[in-house]
């Protein structure tokens, strides 16, 4: 069995973070950025970061105040957005950018609680529809104006207009690559 610290991750890295002396300032790519660490691995741990304390951080305000997590909630808003307030599973899970079974599993969650209804599809009888119920609609509405504020006040709040607008600038293009992946 090999050990952690035998391992050399540079090469998969591209030389950049990981085994704690390609990063460190002074190393021989000379890319040394804030304490010691260059930037490409300050910016994919400040990345990594977010990514594991943002959506906890939304489940518990969205638990919170209307009894629903994240998902939940981006399925509630994919149906508020569509036509008549239904879509079919299959465009439902794009919406949640979610797979199939991820979007069939939290639908029947939802429909256990009255929040959405199964429906069939009269276009096509193998497709189901999903339909936002007025109780959905209601937790839509309690829901959001906190989870506005969360992200307007207490996550992006101390950013200034500059700030927020380089930030999506930089966060843009990371998403479309992961589309692409």
């Amino acid at each position: 069995m090999v050990a952690a610290q035998d391992l050399d991750l540079r090469p998969a890295l591209g030389g950049k973070c990981g085994d704690g002396r390609s990063d460190v300032a002074g190393s021989d790519d000379g890319e040394g950025g804030a304490h010691g660490i260059s930037p490409w691995c300050s910016a994919w741990r400040a990345l990594v970061t977010i990514g594991q304390k943002l959506p906890s951080r939304l489940d518990e305000q969205l638990t919170a105040d209307a009894g629903i997590i994240n998902f939940e909630y981006a399925i509630l808003q994919a149906l508020i957005a569509a036509p008549e307030t239904t879509l079919r599973m299959g465009q439902l899970a794009d919406a949640a950018l979610a797979p199939m079974p991820r979007a069939s599993k939290a639908v029947t969650r939802l429909q256990k609680r009255g929040l959405v209804e199964k429906v069939a599809c009269t276009d096509d009888g193998r497709a189901i529809n999903v339909h936002l119920t007025r109780e959905g609609r209601l937790t839509w509405l309690r829901a959001t104006p906190p989870h506005i504020e969360l992200a307007r006040d207490r996550i992006l709040g101390d950013l200034s207009e500059e700030q927020l607008e380089a930030l999506a600038a930089l966060l843009e293009p990371i998403g479309a690559r992961l589309d692409e992946a």
